[in-house]
């Protein structure tokens, strides 16, 4: 891999929170599995795994390096992927907003945040382009939905909200 190719992309946050994903649920997976459960090919999958070993995301056997999982998801992709708000539109909930987090975070009369999207649970809110398109897709998976929608409220949310997501996001990725 050149220099170049070997930087970080918005598909590789999805790539590894579902291998985090399969790691957690103990399941195998294979590069074509990846991919159709992100939404991409199996040889962006497979890019995808090779650059977050690169970046030392991803060990030996696609384990994945918690702390460093952490890092990305906490310090890296809400600044790298900074989020682009646009108008109100009708998208799938994120940030605080999503199904996984309502019993985690107070929400005090403000619009959601959505990404704009054509399927899954829609309502009229904030949107918010996603990380990666393919966002929503990846989302079918709870623990995948879960992590977006953190990283979400660490790139849209205020400060109280940011260092709770921070704060769950060590939880879920902490050695066990």
């Amino acid at each position: 891999m050149s220099k170049l190719s070997s930087s970080l992309r918005p598909q590789d946050v999805l790539v590894v929170c579902k291998l985090f994903s399969f790691k957690v649920a103990d399941e195998d997976w294979t590069y074509s599995g990846l991919g159709e459960s992100v939404g991409i090919s199996a040889g962006e999958a497979h890019n995808a795994v090779d650059r977050c070993r690169c970046a030392s995301i991803v060990g030996a056997g696609g384990n994945i390096v918690r702390k460093n999982l952490r890092d990305l998801l906490t310090v890296a992709a809400p600044r790298i992927f900074y989020a682009v708000r646009g108008g109100l539109s009708r998208g799938m909930p994120t940030g605080i907003w999503a199904p996984p987090l309502l019993e985690k975070f107070e929400r005090s009369g403000s619009l959601p945040t959505t990404w704009p999207c054509e399927t899954g649970p829609c309502e009229r809110g904030e949107s918010v382009d996603p990380i990666y398109p393919s966002a929503p897709i990846a989302a079918r998976d709870p623990l995948v939905y879960e992590l977006l929608a953190l990283v979400d409220v660490i790139r849209v949310g205020g400060a109280a909200d940011r260092n709770r997501a921070i704060a769950m996001i060590d939880g879920r990725t902490s050695e066990k």
